[in-house]
């Protein structure tokens, strides 16, 4: 006869089994660490690795191209920028984070990251969306006190 004893082992046991099968869904970074990937990619003028990090055509919808067209022209910036930080010492590509009040608004699987300068005020807001996982930004505006 099978007492209480051995029934709340099986129990255990199962029930220890049956809760290491079940997957947990883990969200890959946060909205704050997609932006600082972006902002490498960029520095880097790695379209491959930005293309993880933001959806590029949406990014560029406003401008009526096509895939290949937005690519060559993201590429075509950054590499500008990386010329000119490269010749110019005046010009950076590197971000003083410290030089900037960072905000992470999280809303279920949208998200913005603000990066607000502390000394002029100027804005970057990052808006990201949760695809697959992964948080991707989905818009970039710029922000400039007017003088």
């Amino acid at each position: 006869m099978i007492t209480s004893k051995w029934i709340y082992i099986f129990l255990c046991i199962t029930l220890y089994f049956m809760s290491s099968c079940i997957k947990e869904d883990k969200i890959s970074n946060s909205p704050l660490v997609s932006v600082i990937k972006y902002q490498s990619a960029t520095t880097f003028v790695n379209i491959d690795e930005a293309n993880k990090y933001a959806d590029l055509i949406r990014i560029y919808s406003k401008l009526n191209l096509n895939k290949k067209e937005i690519q060559k022209l993201w590429k075509k910036t950054y590499r500008s920028f990386k010329e000119l930080t490269d010749r110019d010492k005046k010009f950076t590509n590197i971000y003083k984070y410290y030089d900037y009040n960072i905000i992470e608004i999280i809303n279920n699987t949208k998200a913005k990251v603000i990066f607000e300068n502390k000394f002029n005020h100027e804005k970057i807001f990052y808006q990201l969306e949760l695809i697959n996982k992964l948080w991707k930004i989905v818009n970039i505006e710029y922000s400039w006190k007017k003088m």
